[in-house]
């Protein structure tokens, strides 16, 4: 039998999306330069070109109403903003193509123009750092009662938690007995609690059962502490607010972590690490890829706010993580980057998504960042440098120079170039990144 005992808005997974809508709902949208030069350039044309007409009116020139209206009509010609409109789209167009065949998806144009500002890289450990299939490293019993082993096992099998799933890997070949509780809940970023025949059962973190006030006895207790001392992830079996044994995991970091970590900090972008584990199991994976700061024992909200007191201090924060304990950080950070092999809500809420799991892949993110936004400003400046020119030449401020006023159709084609030259410039995306 199932019975709900929260549904709708009272669920943990309804608190943490509503947790991701109010941080997404603080992110202030980036307003495109190019919408700021047109609000001024246009009117301002406009003006130089009803000045062109009436000075060249004014003129004492034999052709001066055929001159008005040549210098009128060019100056309208060639000041039309297709360059100005091009610059910024066309490079963000190539950029997120480039960055999808290098597997990475970007969702959010304004995510590439943060996190190229950005000053520290908070990284998730099991799952992200981490391979997120961590092996089953001893327990304690050695061997579990059947009973005991059978809750374990047909609790497990209900969870996607890579140590649940580490759990299953590891006690199937014993072939445990299945059994069916009374009621199941499982605690995002805390553990799982059941009920079975009567008593109620936890697979929970070390700091949780702390938290829930529950007995360790003395073996137990000596027992935890080794594994820790090893750097072992640890979680507790708790049985009528008793632990009654524990399991103790090890997972290895990614092959790319390091190389990660040290291309981020020659950049100068500093990685913290952040993780639900125990403060010699973060420290170790820390050591291993070279990370100096780190945070343990951290629970969804703690990592959440964790990156809201970084950016207090000025700091522009990107996040990565795969889980859904990972979301609300993802949603908070300035720049959120999930990893594609992770859960779908930390999928749905991060703007960037790296879609191998390759770390290496964030700092590519940040050079497509910052490349794309060095070629839109060069796309702005010529666009720009080309209009001053073209409209001089267009009103007849050379004429005194050429002895002749710029032909419409000249004006057209110059125009037309100018927009292909911000493709073209904007192409040059495929090479560099």
């Amino acid at each position: 039998m199932i019975k709900a005992l929260k549904v709708g808005s009272d669920t943990v997974l309804a608190g943490i999306i509503r947790m991701v809508k109010e941080a997404q709902g603080k992110k202030a949208h980036i307003q495109h330069l190019a919408d700021a030069i047109a609000r001024i350039f246009v009117p301002v044309v406009i003006v130089i070109a009803m000045a062109s007409f009436t000075g060249w009116l004014m003129s004492g020139h034999e052709l001066k109403i055929l001159y008005a209206f040549i210098s009128m009509v060019s100056v309208l010609i060639i000041a039309c903003p297709c360059a100005l409109g091009l610059a910024t789209p066309t490079a963000v167009m190539v950029s997120i193509g480039r960055a999808a065949e290098k597997g990475i998806l970007i969702k959010d144009v304004n995510s590439l123009y943060r996190m190229r500002k950005v000053d520290v890289v908070v990284m998730d450990k099991t799952g992200t750092i981490t391979y997120g299939k961590p092996q089953v490293a001893g327990s304690y019993p050695a061997t579990f009662a059947d009973e005991d082993l059978s809750v374990i096992y047909s609790a497990e099998q209900l969870s996607s938690h890579p140590f649940a799933q580490a759990v299953v890997r590891k006690f199937q070949s014993k072939k445990p007995a299945k059994v069916y509780f009374t009621s199941f809940t499982e605690h995002p970023g805390r553990g799982i609690e059941v009920v079975y025949e009567g008593n109620h059962y936890w697979l929970v973190s070390v700091k949780q059962a702390i938290s829930m006030q529950v007995n360790f006895p003395a073996l137990v207790a000596q027992q935890i502490e080794r594994y820790q001392a090893e750097g072992y992830s640890i979680v507790c079996y708790v049985k009528n607010q008793v632990v009654e044994g524990v399991i103790a995991f090890a997972d290895m970091p990614r092959e790319s972590a390091a190389r990660m970590v040290e291309q981020l900090i020659e950049a100068g972008v500093d990685v913290h690490l952040v993780s639900g584990d125990n403060e010699n199991a973060a420290k170790r994976i820390a050591g291993q890829i070279g990370v100096m700061q780190y945070k343990a024992n951290m629970f969804p909200e703690e990592k959440l706010a964790y990156v809201r007191e970084l950016q207090q201090k000025g700091l522009k924060v990107a996040m990565v993580g795969d889980g859904i304990n990972d979301a609300p950080a993802l949603a908070v950070a300035d720049v959120g980057i999930a990893i594609g092999t992770g859960t779908d809500i930390a999928i749905a809420t991060a703007p960037i998504t790296l879609l191998k799991g390759d770390l290496r892949k964030v700092v590519l993110v940040r050079r497509i960042a910052e490349k794309t936004i060095r070629v839109i400003r060069q796309n702005f400046f010529w666009a720009f440098v080309y209009n001053l020119v073209g409209i001089a030449f267009a009103a007849g401020l050379f004429y005194s120079l050429t002895g002749t006023l710029l032909n419409p159709m000249i004006a057209g084609a110059a125009m037309a170039f100018s927009s292909v030259s911000v493709v073209l410039n904007s192409l040059r995306l495929k090479k560099v990144v």
